[in-house]
């Protein structure tokens, strides 16, 4: 039994495999996104004809903390900041005006794990762009949203 991989055929990932020749073998095909990260890993073990073929599917584990981007962006007067965790922790979320001024403070709390969001009415603020910023434990992510009026 041989496996070939070959670049001239198309291949719906540049990681599929194609069996050419009956047996006994193993693949193993990966697909990732354009940033690298794992989308699938595809493993059939030993086989032959006739037999069954075990699947084995991995769910690759998410980010421990995620900050969305806001929505809407740019916005006037008001955005909605998601964010992500994936087990309860203590929660800061500010916003900066572009000198890093601290503008205001959205959360600052114990946040059980699940996908929340935030809302930011700035109705008092001046257009331009603000950074909004996500501690949770040692995690810190900024971002950037534009207002416009």
């Amino acid at each position: 039994m041989s496996l070939v991989w070959s670049p001239e055929r198309k291949y719906e990932h540049e990681n599929d495999l194609s069996l050419v020749a009956p047996g006994v073998g193993i693949v193993k095909a990966v697909g990732k996104d354009r940033n690298g990260a794992t989308l699938y890993t595809l493993e059939l073990t030993r086989f032959t004809p006739g037999s069954a073929v075990s699947v084995q599917s991995e769910v690759p584990l998410t980010k421990q903390y995620e900050l969305l981007q806001n929505y809407p962006n740019p916005f006037n007067p008001r955005t909605t900041i998601s964010y992500r965790i994936l087990s309860s922790g203590h929660v800061g979320l500010k916003v900066f005006d572009a000198l890093g001024r601290d503008i205001v403070t959205l959360l600052d709390q114990e946040i059980p794990a699940g996908t929340h969001s935030a809302c930011w009415d700035a109705q008092e603020y001046p257009s331009g762009v603000y950074i909004y910023r996500i501690n949770v434990g040692a995690y810190v992510e900024s971002k950037k949203m534009l207002l416009t009026k």
